[in-house]
Parts: structure tokens; sequence; C-alpha cells
């Protein structure tokens, strides 16, 4: 045909003097980029027939590629139970441990769509949970789009140019990629556990929401790295039980064969293609490869067995230096600045500060000067979202509000949230006592009251004067509360009518006995306590501290400087009324207030939903207190979280672990009264 008759007035040979070798040989480089974007996927898509890139004849070789010389022994474990699973999917363990390459706690949010459906029948409030749950990033998809559109493209340019040999070829290659997907389609179609409800007696009902909570499943690599799986049981097991590809059948192995043939026929016969053919194919097989490599390193969904995994993303970041307490500033708004010039006594008072804490506010109640911050997430003014979720955080024992700084900021800085938090009275800098004549309070020989019946009357009048109890048209909060807080929430909940969405309760013992030998103690002799020498007294302070702490290089940060600087001071009266406070606040501790809770079995009439959280490495409250408190709580108690390597202070030994369980927390139990318009 003449070159005049041509649709478009392309040479054949547009370089003249220049020989090309078959392109088609390319495409039997031995590289594994289709391999493993099959690994990552789990399956295998029609589309892919669109992708062609050097290495498509070894697509079977997905399975080897999971194979680990050391495999994965560690168990894989649930909470609360610890019950060990074996990791048997071997695509699954690679990945994970890729995964665990990192520095920083890895957590992936496992799911269906059978299960993303049922959990939009479940809550009234699935959309915002959709909005904020983890997006997968779309550089991955985008690049493969483009490698996809590069073979539509050489294809169009083999047809404008009428060169049918190279029409052949590339028909060829995509003949040989569809029969490579047929059989991986069949490979992995069935290869993974069957479901616990898809073994459910024909007529039983469907789950109920009860019976479809998630869990959080651990993985430890090499003994200390650590990747939590968080999803419904069905989901986690589906993700790494199983086998995920299943061996070849005779059929199969023939079909792999005839797509071998044609892709070595394929650069038998691609030296036939005009010159412009063999560029355009050897253009197409490179950049397919770079793309389709580029999409895999990039990719950060994982899918298995129908299941996908995505890595929740941001906490690590959001948690670098949030082991250092001297950083605690106010938020990117001002934080609180919205309560100046406002009537009552929500008064701004000066600045007092522990190592940069800013509590800027005060409420007066009782003679105490409560010192609070309501806090507003910077989403909340540069973005076009027009609610904002309402969460309280409340501290226990020695501690004050500075323990919460790594969560706080972790959540100001990746969602929509008005915090409250506050110093306790008598606590960090809310130690303040100066009562008029009608309202003078003490108890255990100390003036003022710090025990936990008068903490949640206090709580109870703090968020009705911030409009966050839940009454009426105030907003329903979420509560974290740590320590002794469990029981100052509880009691406000059930005793003074507050109101919350759901409580996420940290190393709460809100059974009997409370303290330690050091605690009984200081509460059977608390003027013995007050009269030690001021450095006896703040090594007693720096002793308690390090008790709490499993990790001794978090306090090492300046933690414990932070923890300990509202009990102890210089010289000076002063310094005497920081040690008497801290001894009230032990000597105040009364048993009869959580008696008065278990004789009335109260916790059985909790209105909201309740997670435990609790470090392994508690030496303040062992796991049996826990249990009990799980069992008290009854129905209520949706999902528990034990954090290895962790002690009481389970948000500082491990920030990032604990900011993933609050965020899943938030995210999968919430109601639309805790949101506040902005």
């Amino acid at each position: 045909m003449e070159y005049t008759k041509r649709f478009l007035p392309w040479p054949a040979t547009p370089l003249p003097g220049i020989a090309l070798s078959a392109s088609g040989l390319l495409a039997l480089a031995d590289l594994s980029t289709i391999a493993n974007r099959t690994a990552i996927t789990g399956t295998s898509t029609w589309l892919d027939m669109l992708v062609l890139a050097p290495g498509l004849h070894n697509q079977q070789r997905a399975d080897t590629l999971s194979d680990l010389p050391n495999p994965l022994t560690q168990p894989l474990l649930t909470t609360p139970a610890h019950r060990p699973m074996t990791l048997t999917n071997a695509a699954t363990i690679r990945y994970l441990v890729r995964l665990g390459s990192g520095n920083h706690p890895v957590t992936l949010r496992v799911g269906s769509p059978r299960t993303q459906s049922l959990r939009t029948t479940v809550s009234t409030a699935s959309l915002r949970r959709v909005r904020e749950s983890p997006r997968p990033s779309l550089v991955a998809p985008l690049l493969y789009f483009i490698a996809l559109s590069l073979t539509v493209g050489a294809m169009a340019i083999m047809v404008l140019t009428r060169d049918w040999w190279g029409v052949g070829i590339l028909s060829a290659l995509m003949l040989a990629r569809a029969l490579n997907i047929w059989i991986i389609r069949g490979r992995t179609s069935a290869s993974g556990p069957v479901p616990t409800a898809a073994a459910a007696t024909p007529g039983s009902p469907p789950p109920t929401p009860a019976d479809t909570e998630p869990q959080s499943w651990q993985v430890k690599i090499d003994g200390d790295k650590e990747i939590c799986l968080q999803g419904l049981a069905d989901d986690l097991e589906a993700l790494t039980g199983g086998i995920w590809m299943r061996g070849k059948t005779a059929v199969e192995g023939y079909a792999e064969a005839a797509a071998k043939l044609i892709v070595y026929l394929v650069a038998a016969f691609s030296g036939n293609m005009h010159q412009t053919g063999d560029m355009v194919l050897l253009l197409l097989l490179l950049f397919s490869a770079g793309l389709l490599a580029l999409s895999n390193s990039r990719e950060d969904r994982f899918w298995m067995n129908g299941r996908s995994a995505v890595i929740i993303p941001g906490i690590g970041a959001v948690m670098d230096g949030g082991r250092n307490p001297t950083e605690w500033g106010r938020t990117a708004d001002g934080g609180g600045d919205e309560m100046k010039g406002t009537s009552g006594d929500a008064t701004p008072g000066s600045m007092m500060t522990f190592n940069g804490m800013d509590l800027p506010l005060s409420y007066k109640f009782q003679g105490w000067n409560i010192r609070y911050d309501l806090k507003r997430s910077r989403n909340t003014t540069r973005s076009n979202q027009t609610k904002a979720k309402c969460l309280v955080f409340v501290h226990g024992t020695p501690w004050s509000s500075i323990v919460f700084k790594p969560i706080v900021e972790a959540l100001l800085a990746k969602g929509s949230y008005k915090i409250l938090v506050y110093d306790l009275p008598g606590y960090g800098q809310s130690q303040d006592y100066n009562p008029n004549s009608n309202e003078t309070t003490s108890k255990a020989d100390f003036p003022g009251d710090t025990s936990v019946k008068f903490q949640a009357k206090a709580l109870a009048e703090l968020l009705r004067h911030v409009a966050l109890d839940g009454r009426g048209t105030n907003p329903t909060p979420a509560i974290i509360a740590h320590d002794i807080a469990g029981t100052i929430v509880l009691r406000a909940h059930l005793l003074h009518d507050c109101n919350f969405d759901t409580i996420l309760m940290a190393e709460s013992n809100c059974v009997l006995p409370w303290g330690d030998g050091f605690y009984k103690l200081a509460r059977s002799e608390p003027q013995t306590f007050v009269k030690l020498p001021p450095k006896i007294s703040e090594a007693v302070v720096r002793a308690v501290i390090q008790s709490a702490c499993h990790d001794v290089k978090v306090l090492e940060t300046g933690w414990e400087d932070a923890l300990a600087q509202p009990w102890i001071s210089s010289d000076g009266a002063e310094a005497g009324d920081r040690q008497r406070s801290f001894v009230r606040q032990i000597a105040q501790a009364d048993d009869g207030d959580v008696a008065e809770m278990l004789e009335g079995e109260m916790y059985a009439r909790v209105r909201c939903d309740v997670k435990i959280v609790w470090g392994e490495q508690d030496q303040w409250i062992p796991r049996a207190r826990i249990e009990e408190t799980i069992e008290k709580l009854g129905r209520r108690v949706k999902q528990t979280a034990f954090i290895p390597n962790a002690g009481h202070l389970v948000m500082l030994d491990q920030p990032e672990r604990f900011a993933i369980e609050v965020f899943d927390w938030l995210i999968h139990y919430e109601t639309p009264q805790c949101y506040i318009d902005i």
C-alpha cells in the first residue's frame, strides 16, 4: 500500500539507517512487576489485560513471591481474650513483614463490601464515619490508569498507521494476559476461610450490631515491631487465614503454557513490525513497567480473599514528638479565646503554666478555682465542615490534664473536634482553694474536698457551665477518662444526670479494693507524709511517677518533670502547699464512693457504650480488676484493648497505639447528639 494512502503521513522507517532489534524480546524480561501487583491486590481483574509490561508471562509466580525464608511465627492476638491465631496466609505475612520494617506502629483497617454495607445500616452517622475513615491514596490508581491508557494509545497508533503486525502483536500480548487473568481469578476465587456468618443455620436472624463489633488483633514482627489489625472477626480471619492462591489444575496448567508460548511467539514475530510500531511497543513496555512499579510502591491498600486492609494514615506523624511535653501550647485558633468576654465566672485568668501547659479559663465551684480550656481543631475553621464532635478529657491521680497532650494534639490535627480539658479540683493548676464562709468543705483534716464523690459533682457542674452535659439541646460529648476518672465519670453520668455519647476508660479500676501498699499507708498516716522534708517528698512523688510508666525512656524526655511539677516547687510556703495537696488527694480517696456504686448495682444502668483500654504492664491495676470492671458494666462494654509494652500511663508509653484506639472508637461509636454546629 502506498505511503500516500496511509491515514497518517508517518513513514514506515522514520529513522533510516537505524535498525532496532525486535522490541518484542523485551516482553520476555524476567521482571516480577505484574506478579507483585497480583500479590498486592490478591487477585487480577479483566482490566489488567490492558497493562502490558515485561514479565507478563510470569504472573503465576505471584504465589511464590510470598514465600519467606523465615516465616512469621509470632501469634496474632485478639483482645480481650488474647486467643492465639496462626498466620497461614503467606501473602498477608509478606505484606505485614514489609509494613513492620518502619519506625512507628502501623494500624490497618480491615473490611469488605459486606461489612461496609452492614455498618451503613447500623448507624445513622455512617456518612460521617465514611468521611472520617482512612481513605487509600489516589496516587497508585492514577499511575495504574496511566499505564492502562498507554496500551490503548499504542493500539490506536498501530491502527492509524495501519501496522497490522503491530496490532496483532499487541492483541497477542493482551490474549496472554487474559489467559493468566482467568487462571489467577480461578485460583483465588474461593481460597479464603469460610466466614462464621456464612455457617449460620437457615432461618437464623441477621447479625445484630452487637454481633458485628470490630476487634483489634495484634501482630508482632521480630518480637517487638507491632501491627494492629482492626475489623470484624470474619474479615480478620479471611485476611490472615487459609491460603490465598490454590494450586493450578491441569487445564489451568495448559492455559499458562499457552500464554507463555504466545509471548515467545510475539518475540519471534515482532521483527515484522514497522520501525514506528517497534518504537511504540518498546516505549510501551518500558513505561508500563516503570509506572506499574511506582503504582505498586505507592499502593496503601492490600486485598486478600475479598477483604481490604487500608493503613490508617497520619497517626505516626502526628505523634512524632508527642513524648516531649515542653511544647504544649494553645490550639491553632487560639484555643479558648472564644470564651473571653463571656458572662458568668468563666474568666480568663492569669497564665499559669507547667512546661507550657495552657488552661486560660477558670470556673469557681465551692471554693475551687477550676482551670480549663475549650480547644477547637484547626479543621473546624479551615474546611467546609459545619459540625464538630465534642470530647471531654478527665485525668486521674496524681496527674493533670497534661497526660493527654499527645492524643489531644493528634485529634486537633486530624479531625473536627471541640475538646474540653481541665485539671481536677486540687490537681495541677486547679489547686487554688479560696472558699466563702458558706461553701467551706473539708475531708480527712484537709481543707477542700478532692474525693471521687466531689469530683463527680464538680465535673457535672463544669459540663453544665460549658453546655456539654447532654441535657436539653446541649450536645452529649464523648468522654475519655483515665485512672480514677473512670469512676468520676460514671458517678457524674449515673448520679448527676450527665448524658454522654460514649466513654473510653483507660486504666480505670471501678471496683474494690483501691490503691497499693503506699497509698494505703499514706491514707492511714497522711500527716506523716505532710511533714516529710521537701526533697524526700519530691523523691516520693517521682517514685510514684516512675512506677506508673513502663518505658523509662519516656520519663527521660521531660515527662517526669512535667508530671511532678504540680506537686513540687522551690523552697518556701508554696512548696509546703503543693506537698499538702499531693497528700490530700491520697488521704481523701474514699472506698465508700465506689462501694456505693457497687452496692446499688449502678453500673448496670449505664446508658452509653464503653471501651476499656489497659496497659499489660500496669503495676497499679492488675488485670483481674479490669476484667471485673468489664463484668460489672456488662453489655455496655463494646470494645477492649489490652496494649502490650504499656504501664499505667498507657497514653505516654504507647502514644501511637493509644491514639489509634481512640480514633477507632470515635469513628465507630457515635450518635448525632455528640456534634455541635460550628
